[in-house]
């Protein structure tokens, strides 16, 4: 019951801080409301991938930005530096990236492999088609041979690339959770800056005794 009454008046300051002068200056920004209507146009169904949503994130910030600075009016408005919001997000969308890279890196040496394997293998079978069957039989083990070596080699090689792949994604995600509390700093900072805004009453000039 107290969770209820504390979100209906947490709603009821939201609402009535529509009358603030800072809301009210802000809202007739169009500059600003342009920015808000190009982000939600680039969502499609609520979904998308975390380095979309990350990068229209990003984009979103310094578009504020220019739309206060075109309506004149100070960062001061709102309370918060999107500006300085925005490179973070830039900063973050990286770090997704970088890991998003790593994955593509393993997904393609692991196709190599199989193709180099598939090749071996055909190549293998054909010999064994075209040469007669006594000469196979001679040289059986020298082909066995040959066959293991290339899968050795392909096999150490796909272990070293996963090593480094990992090693380098490790200290990817590191810097990844890093930047993600430091986001979900900014933005319960940024959430803290917006309740005060709307609590925000303009009160009348002290009277002179």
């Amino acid at each position: 019951m107290g969770h209820v009454i504390q979100s209906a008046q947490s709603l009821k300051l939201q609402y009535s801080a529509q009358c603030h002068p800072n809301i009210l200056k802000l809202s007739s920004c169009k500059e600003v409301g342009q920015c808000s209507h190009a982000f939600i146009q680039t969502f499609s169904g609520g979904l998308f991938a975390n380095t979309g949503m990350c990068g229209r994130i990003g984009d979103y910030f310094p578009c504020v930005e220019q739309g206060l600075e075109a309506c004149h009016l100070p960062q001061s408005t709102t309370e918060i530096e999107f500006g300085a919001l925005g490179t973070l997000m830039h900063g973050y969308c990286e770090k997704i990236l970088v890991v998003v890279a790593v994955v593509v890196v393993v997904v393609v040496v692991v196709v190599v492999v199989v193709v180099v394997v598939v090749v071996v293998v055909v190549v293998v079978v054909v010999a064994a088609v075209v040469v007669k069957v006594v000469v196979v039989v001679a040289v059986e083990g020298v082909v066995v041979v040959v066959v293991v070596l290339v899968v050795v080699v392909v096999v150490v090689a796909v272990v070293v690339l996963s090593i480094g792949c990992a090693e380098h994604a490790l200290q990817s995600t590191g810097c990844f959770l890093e930047q993600d509390k430091d986001l979900q700093r900014r933005i319960s900072e940024m959430d803290m800056l917006r309740m005060t805004t709307c609590e925000k009453r303009e009160k009348p000039a002290l009277q002179p005794v």
